[in-house]
């Protein structure tokens, strides 16, 4: 009711990081002409999620370490993502294994390594692939105190390149407000969606990009 005439579109999927994010957005969400690009980067998994070669059970593609611009490695394509592939009993069958497979797998050169620099540059990446299409660009940060060293080095180099930020803090001191807003797996509540969609809307309107 307050903006009636703003239309969303949710790009997000299960167990993507910001590399993916980066992808799709590549692929599909600026053939979209989007106003206000957002990407949402939320502490507890994508520092890890970004340096994947699988996650969920799928291999995926992920982002080298370069001086240079941003190196893309494709994902692997193994005997069991054919089998998957091939039909619903291929589906089937897997899922019978599956408890023996590689739910995540990070890339040797992203093992135990700071990947706040690479998230940077992706997220740096897409603001200005935005900007190219004549879309506004801005970064949901989501806090909860898990890995706070390398939100903050994410924080200060997003400053460095003037990327637009909303900060969101999800942990709290007190166990009732942490149930209010956030479900045991540490995703949001409705409670949760909106303070987060709250905060977010108020740093728009303050930027100028919504009435």
């Amino acid at each position: 009711s307050v903006c009636p005439d703003l239309e969303v579109l949710n790009l997000g999927m299960n167990a993507i990081g910001p590399d993916q994010e980066l992808l799709v957005l590549e692929h599909h969400g600026l053939a979209l002409e989007p106003d206000i690009v957002l990407c949402q980067v939320l502490e507890d998994n994508d520092f890890t999620d970004v340096a994947c070669t699988i996650n969920g059970y799928w291999p995926k593609p992920w982002f080298r370490r370069t001086s240079e611009e941003l190196e893309l490695v494709p994902p692997r394509h193994p005997w069991h993502v054919r089998l998957r592939e091939s039909s619903y009993l291929g589906e089937a069958v897997y899922r019978v294994m599956q408890a023996r497979m590689t739910y995540k797998e990070l890339a040797p050169e992203w093992d135990g390594a700071d990947t706040s620099g690479l998230i940077a540059r992706i997220l740096v990446r897409m603001r200005t692939i935005s900007s190219a299409h004549g879309s506004r660009f801005v970064v949901l940060l989501v806090t909860t105190g898990k890995r706070s060293r390398e939100m903050t080095s994410l924080r200060n180099a997003l400053a460095r390149e003037a990327v637009e930020t909303v900060l969101v803090r999800a942990w709290f001191t007190t166990p009732e407000e942490r149930a209010r807003l956030l479900l045991p797996d540490g995703h949001w509540t409705a409670a949760g969606h909106r303070l987060a969609a709250e905060e977010l809307r108020a740093e728009l309107v303050r930027l100028g990009w919504l009435p």
